[in-house]
């Protein structure tokens, strides 16, 4: 299917928001129309048995609104409970957008050096979920 300025629709993302204001749910609405169809499954207004939610639904997309005292923290939380999810979470102050998305990595660690395994390694304890190169 296409959207009607040229672009490809993709239909029916199951999507979750949490506590997201208003102005950036009818905003990311009118925007996504003509290119997304975002299924939206559940609206939490409150955090409130967020975790158990978040693992019954399986969303694809969950849009967040992080408060003041948040950091990037809490989405990385949240990936650890429904890996297959991607995030979107928009900053208090309205300036910041930022997706995030489990990667899985693989390497081939038997043709690098023992520096690159022991970085490997390294990594492992960071807690990072970016792929790097």
């Amino acid at each position: 299917m296409y959207g009607g300025k040229g672009g490809r629709l993709v239909s029916g993302i199951r999507t979750v928001i949490v506590t997201l204001p208003a102005l950036w749910r009818d905003l990311l609405t009118q925007l996504s129309t003509d290119y997304v169809s975002l299924d939206v499954v559940a609206e939490f207004k409150v955090r409130s048995r967020l975790a158990q939610s978040l693992q019954v639904i399986h969303p694809k997309l969950v849009i967040i609104g992080l408060r003041h005292n948040e950091t990037d923290r809490v989405i990385r939380r949240m990936l650890t409970l429904v890996p297959a999810a991607q995030f979107i979470a928009f900053l208090p102050s309205g300036r910041k957008v930022l997706g995030f998305k489990l990667c899985l990595e693989r390497k081939n660690l038997a043709d690098e050096s023992p520096i690159a395994l022991i970085e490997f390694i390294r990594r492992s304890a960071e807690s990072d979920f970016s792929c790097r190169p």
